[in-house]
């Protein structure tokens, strides 16, 4: 029988972990569960901040919530969302090792100016599940970005940073 897997892709917007995330996927046979795809197609104004910051935490809750049901059998399930913060990154990975399953980290740690060139092309033609971003929002939430130390990577059973 295979092990469960939960699959953590954090780091800021315009870093790739979408796209990562649907090749991871496809890889692994997984479930991918992604709050940005979920919160776009809930919320009526996508220019509507407030409300789809909302919906969005409310769609994390409920993914959260999901985690136990989810991880048997040998299933994999991917979560693609920020995860800037350390705290938030060790909610699912000791909920994941409760039930004994692998848990692994892919982080997207990019320089800023490549973030915003992305972003400023992803703003111009949204694809499913975007939002449009600010330089002011990524700015922010720069600023609020703890990047996984090597003490914090140990925790996991696989990891990887991806500066590219």
């Amino acid at each position: 029988m295979y092990k469960d897997t939960l699959i953590l892709l954090g780091g800021l917007p315009g870093s790739g972990k979408s796209t990562y995330a649907e090749k991871l996927k496809k890889e692994k046979d997984a479930i991918l569960l992604w709050p940005d795809y979920w919160a776009r197609y809930l919320v009526e104004d996508i220019h509507d901040k407030e409300e789809y910051h909302r919906i969005r935490t409310k769609v994390k809750e409920l993914f959260f919530e999901m985690i136990p049901q989810l991880l048997h059998g040998g299933t994999t399930v991917i979560i693609e969302r920020g995860f800037y913060k350390k705290k938030d990154r060790e909610l699912y990975l000791n909920t994941a090792k409760e039930r004994d399953a692998d848990v692994e980290l892919y982080f997207f740690d990019l320089p800023l100016h490549i973030l915003w060139e992305r972003l400023e092309k992803r703003n111009n033609d949204l694809p499913a599940g975007a939002i449009p971003v600010s330089f002011e929002e990524l700015k922010h939430w720069s600023e609020s970005l703890e990047v996984p130390n090597e003490e914090e990577l140990k925790m996991y059973d696989n990891w990887k940073i991806i500066k590219s």
